[in-house]
C-alpha cells in the first residue's frame, strides 16, 4: 500500500484479523506514524518499504481464505479519500492457491520485502515518526506560504478582461493604434530599404536605423544605437530572415533569429518580436516588459524577460496572445500589444 493514513484504517480496521502483514510505502511523508501504531496494537505485521530512487505506489489487497485467493488492485490508498470520497478505480481477481497468477504475487510480495523494514514497536517506528513529523512542519509552513502568495495573486476574470478592452476603446485607443500601424508602415519601409540597399558601414546603417528606432519609439534602441551600428551586418541578417519568412510560423522564425539577436549586445527580445510582428501582425506577437507585467498583473501565467525568452517560450507566449486576441475579437496580435500597453500604463505601471 503507498498510503496508510487513519482516515482510512478507521474504515476497515474493525474488519481485519490479528494476522495481516501490510507493506506501506513511506514517500512524500503521507503515511501517519499514528495509523501504523494503530495496525501494530491490532496485531498485523507492519513493514515500511523504500527503494531508493523509486516511488512505492502499488495498492493491492491480497486476501486468502482456504484455497480461494481475491485481489483487488486499482488506484485506492487506506486513506479517507482512497476508501471514501474519491473517485477510484480497482479490479477484483479471484484465483486459487499456488496458481500462476498468486505465484507471481508472492514474488513481487519477495521484491517488496527485499527492500521494506519490519515495525515490530515505538523504537523501530521513531526514526521514521521524526521525519514525518519534520515534514509535515515544514510542508505546513511552505503550504501557508502558497496560500498567501495565491491570495495575493490577482486572479484572472474573463469578464474583467472585457471590461478593460470597453475602457480601451472608449480611451480612443483604437485610433491611437492606428495611428501607430502608419508608423509600422514607415519602419518596413526603411527596414526594406537596408536590405535591399549596399549598406557597408556603420553609418549607413545608423542613415536608416534612427528613423526606425523612432518609429518604434524606442529609446532604449536609440539610446545603444552606436553600439548595435558595430553589428549592423547581423541585424540585416536578422530582418532579411523575417523577410523572407514573413508567412513562416511563428516557431521557425524566432528559433532562427535567436541565436542571432543573443549575438548582438542590446538587441534584446523586445526589438526581435517587434520586427517579426511589423512583417506579419496576424502570426507574429510582441514581447516587452509592459506587456509582460500586463499579462501578470491580469492573472496570467507570469513569463521571463523578453531577453530571456526561449523558442519554447514564444511558442507558448505567441500562443495566449493569439487567444486574447480571438477572446477580445481584436484585428491582429499588434493590437494585444498596444492593449497591454494601455493596460500597463493605467493600472500595472508601479
Amino acid at each position: 500500500m503507498a498510503f496508510l493514513k487513519r482516515s482510512g484504517l478507521d474504515l476497515i480496521l474493525d474488519r481485519l484479523s490479528e494476522n495481516c502483514t501490510f507493506y506501506v510505502g513511506t514517500d512524500y511523508y503521507l503515511t501517519e506514524p499514528l495509523a501504523i501504531k494503530k495496525l501494530l496494537r491490532n496485531g498485523s505485521k507492519v513493514y515500511l518499504t523504500k527503494k531508493v530512487k523509486s516511488t512505492f505506489h502499488p495498492k493491492i489487497y491480497y486476501f486468502r481464505q482456504g484455497n480461494n485467493i481475491s485481489i483487488l488492485a486499482g488506484s485506492a490508498n487506506i486513506t479517507g479519500g482512497g476508501l471514501d470520497t474519491n473517485f477510484e478505480v480497482s479490479v477484483l481477481i479471484q484465483i486459487e492457491k499456488n496458481s500462476s497468477v498468486d505465484k507471481e504475487f508472492k514474488a513481487m510480495i519477495e521484491t517488496y520485502s527485499s527492500n521494506s523494514t519490519q515495525i515490530t514497536g515505538d523504537i523501530q517506528l521513531s526514526q521514521y515518526e521524526r521525519e514525518f513529523d519534520t515534514y509535515r512542519k515544514k510542508h505546513r509552513k511552505a503550504d501557508k506560504e502558497f496560500k498567501d502568495e495565491i491570495e495575493n495573486t490577482h486572479k484572472l476574470d474573463l469578464s474583467q478582461l472585457d471590461r478593460f478592452v470597453k475602457e480601451y476603446v472608449a480611451d480612443s485607443g483604437l485610433e491611437r493604434f492606428a495611428e501607430r500601424i502608419e508608423y509600422y508602415k514607415t519602419a518596413k519601409r526603411l527596414m526594406n530599404s537596408i536590405t535591399k540597399n549596399n549598406i557597408t558601414s556603420p553609418n549607413d546603417f545608423l542613415y536608416y536605423y534612427e528613423d526606425i528606432a523612432k518609429s518604434f519609439h524606442s529609446s532604449g534602441l536609440l539610446r545603444g544605437k552606436k553600439t548595435l551600428a558595430k553589428k549592423y551586418k547581423t541585424i540585416i541578417s536578422i530582418i532579411r530572415i523575417i523577410q523572407e519568412n514573413k508567412s513562416a510560423d511563428p516557431v521557425l522564425v524566432f528559433s532562427k533569429t535567436l541565436p542571432l539577436m543573443h549575438s548582438v549586445k542590446g538587441f534584446g527580445g523586445n526589438a526581435l518580436t517587434e520586427i517579426m510582428n511589423t512583417y506579419n501582425p496576424n502570426k507574429y506577437s510582441i514581447a516587452n516588459g509592459r506587456t509582460l507585467k500586463s499579462l501578470s498583473k491580469l492573472g496570467f501565467a507570469e513569463y521571463p524577460t523578453a531577453n530571456n525568452f526561449s523558442v519554447d517560450t514564444y511558442e507558448d507566449y505567441n500562443t495566449l496572445i493569439t487567444e486574447i486576441a480571438i477572446a477580445c475579437k481584436f484585428k491582429d496580435l499588434g493590437l494585444v500589444d498596444h492593449f497591454l500597453s494601455w493596460y500597463y500604463e493605467n493600472y500595472a505601471k508601479e
